[in-house]
């Protein structure tokens, strides 16, 4: 059954992403877009001159059991621009894209993932004083279940920003 499972739910999350398009979408802590039936949120953002950090926080809202499953090399991405100048592209919680990463949700779950910039840039070295902006984009699909059966249509993660920051 999981050998048939696998290919089918692949077949319908590229059938779906390529019908769909692209995913991105702004949100904030307090109104954050909707993830299939999901909620994706920026929560708890931080400021000190140190760094900038926030959790993101995929929660199920409903009263079914909902599956996550997360997709690339990376569950999530930071990607810091100034203008049209992208200053970093940092990737969080390394996974092996081979293998297939499944997190279940029931009735009020919230998954969290930490997100921190240190403001520094791709080689490393602190960035100028000014203003910058940060996205994130959780890589991972969701599909609803009942039971054991895969129902619905997966819909492709979200990007959440930008948030400004200050950098002092």
């Amino acid at each position: 059954m999981r050998r048939f499972l696998f290919p089918v739910l692949s077949l319908v999350l590229v059938l779906a992403l390529t019908a769909c398009g692209g995913g991105a979408g702004g949100g904030t802590a307090e109104n954050g877009p909707q993830f299939g039936e999901l909620t994706v949120t920026m929560e708890k953002i931080e400021q000190t001159e140190k760094q900038w950090s926030g959790v993101l926080t995929v929660t199920n809202p409903t009263e079914k059991n909902q599956v996550i499953e997360y997709y690339g090399p990376a569950k999530y991405t930071m990607v810091v621009t100034q203008g049209e100048n992208e200053i970093l592209r940092q990737s969080f919680e390394p996974r092996d894209a081979q293998k297939q990463e499944i997190v279940n949700l029931a009735k009020g779950v919230a998954k969290k993932h930490i997100v921190v910039w240190t403001y520094r840039d791709t080689k490393g070295e602190r960035v100028p004083a000014g203003k910058y902006q940060v996205k994130v984009e959780l890589h991972a699909a969701t599909a609803k279940t009942q039971g054991q059966k895969v129902v619905g249509t997966p819909t492709q993660g979200k990007v959440l920003g930008p948030f400004t920051v200050t950098v002092p």
